[in-house]
């Protein structure tokens, strides 16, 4: 199983469009780890929105900080193959 791990921070304009546009196969054999990283904006309630449409956990923290971001991230990771993609991608 693959976990792919977005760190954000104040991505709302970019990471819906990113959960929006993955290819229907990926949907079903990944899971997709949202990390918010103290953001300023609306980012979760943006990923939040496809919580029912994508293996999707949200990870808040409340440092910024990318390192930060994917570290957090990988420790909630179910899979065997970490993938970190930025929202922006």
């Amino acid at each position: 199983k693959i976990s792919v791990i977005i760190p954000c921070r104040n991505e709302a304009g970019v990471v819906d469009i990113f959960l929006n546009n993955l290819p229907p196969k990926l949907k079903s054999l990944i899971e997709i780890i949202v990390v918010d990283s103290a953001s300023t904006d609306n980012t979760v309630e943006c990923a939040e929105a496809y919580s029912s449409k994508l293996p999707l956990k949200i990870v808040k923290v409340s440092k910024k900080g990318l390192s930060k971001a994917c570290n957090s991230g990988a420790s909630e990771a179910a899979g065997d193959m970490l993938v970190f993609i930025d929202a922006d991608t």
